[in-house]
């Protein structure tokens, strides 16, 4: 009979106070019936979410600090209030053994998680507070074996074409493929990866996943636009279908393969994924005031000019490509408020959900589309856009659409940190 972790006494932990938020009345549970998992209940106190360290100590072990990868729950943003986060003790392959004396105790985390590397060699991870001297794309191994993610907060947007950039819309005469006015809340914090996933990446990413470790060969920064989205997620056919089938993804597929990299390193209620539609617009928009197209402005009375000289800032697109030695190279041009590369230009980009004509689907809480479709949503660039029609490329508003098994496109890599199907 297999043996459960049983402990032969729970020891609380003493109050922890760090800057506003108070860690106390920690309880250890085993989950019940038998199970191997552990719950840990904690009250936060104060005004601010906080993230949360557990330190686990039983009879001849030194004390440790368990892991992310251990856990699910509360642990990365917790709220004031009663909290819940769940252990598992199988996952540090301590499920066959008995924890005499066992005692957690809990206490704020201040680690600053703005940015996520992810080491594609053995799907470890570390944080970064900010961006390094010289960028990203001074390191190679940040467009070869590493990604590099950036935390996006929770909020409300309104999106689409609203407030001054009608006008702008009018000055160029055309209003097809943009999406509306519409407001979406996202409730949850998530990293999106600061570049579309370049050639390397994916490249490095499919060999370590077939079990090799193959250096990339391309020594460039270019950019992925080698895939289809039932390559990137998987069919219809195969009962793939978002969001039917909520997180779902064949086992052939791209998403699978970055998937299998992090399973033992990333709390199991993580999931790479691409974004929502509503996740790359709500992240492109970053902190650009309403009645802006894009964070280096323009608005109503900006001229055509004007707002080619705003582009050329952002974006990599039809008008300047002659300027790089690489077009398709990520990183080629300024990052929006958030730190986020290439939002606008270098390529279209695949997104999760199915392609509607109503703003409806995105809409509201959590949005993640309509139900069904023929077609899946591609953001971010117009690459047949002349110079006469030069706002398309730039606004985050255009909603492009195409077959999922169609055409190749490139595509971002996106943490869910929390299930945007949850009650």
């Amino acid at each position: 009979m297999k043996h459960v972790i049983l402990f032969a006494s729970v020891v609380l932990s003493a109050v922890t106070v760090f800057a506003e938020a108070t860690i106390k009345n920690v309880e250890v549970r085993q989950l019940w019936p038998w199970s191997g998992d552990v719950d840990i209940a904690f009250t936060v106190t104060g005004t601010t979410n906080t993230a949360v360290k557990f330190t686990a100590q039983y009879d001849g072990v030194e004390p440790y600090v368990i892991p992310e990868g251990e856990l699910s729950g509360d642990f990365f943003d917790a709220a004031p209030g009663l909290r819940h986060v769940r252990w598992s003790p199988k996952r540090a392959g301590l499920d066959a053994k008995t924890l005499f004396n066992l005692k957690i105790t809990a206490e704020p985390d201040d680690t600053d998680r703005t940015y996520l590397i992810l080491n594609l060699y053995d799907g470890s991870y570390r944080y970064a507070a900010s961006v390094p001297e010289g960028g990203w794309l001074a390191d190679p191994a940040n467009y070869k074996t590493n990604i590099v993610f950036r935390r996006i907060p929770k909020g409300t947007k309104k999106l689409g074409a609203h407030g001054s950039p009608e006008g702008l819309y009018k000055l160029f005469g055309f209003t097809e493929s943009y999406a509306k006015e519409h407001t979406a809340t996202l409730t949850s914090d998530y990293y999106l990866s600061v570049y579309p996933i370049t050639k390397a990446q994916q490249d490095y990413a499919e060999s370590r996943a077939e079990g090799s470790y193959k250096e990339p060969t391309t020594s460039s920064p270019r950019v992925c636009c080698s895939k289809t989205y039932n390559d990137i997620r998987g069919k219809v056919e195969e009962s793939i279908n978002w969001p039917a089938t909520k997180y779902d993804v064949a086992p052939s597929s791209m998403i699978a393969k970055y998937r299998s990299i992090v399973r033992s390193t990333f709390p199991s209620e993580w999931k790479v994924d691409l974004p929502t539609c509503v996740q790359w617009e709500y992240a492109a928009r970053a902190t650009t005031p309403d009645g802006q197209i894009y964070s280096v402005g323009g608005d109503a009375t900006t001229t055509p000019q004007g707002i080619t000289n705003l582009i050329n800032q952002i974006a990599v697109w039809s008008n300047n490509k002659s300027e790089f030695s690489s077009s398709t190279s990520v990183g080629q041009r300024d990052p929006n408020g958030w730190g986020l590369y290439d939002m606008i230009g270098v390529c279209f980009e695949w997104v999760a959900d199915w392609y509607a004509s109503s703003t409806a689907p995105y809409s509201g809480i959590n949005p993640v589309g309509p139900e069904t479709g023929s077609a899946r949503l591609r953001r971010s660039f117009y690459t047949s856009a002349p110079t006469g029609r030069i706002l398309k490329p730039f606004s985050t508003a255009y909603y492009g659409n195409k077959v999922p098994d169609g055409d190749n496109y490139g595509y971002r890599l996106c943490i869910h940190l929390k299930s945007l199907f949850e009650e």
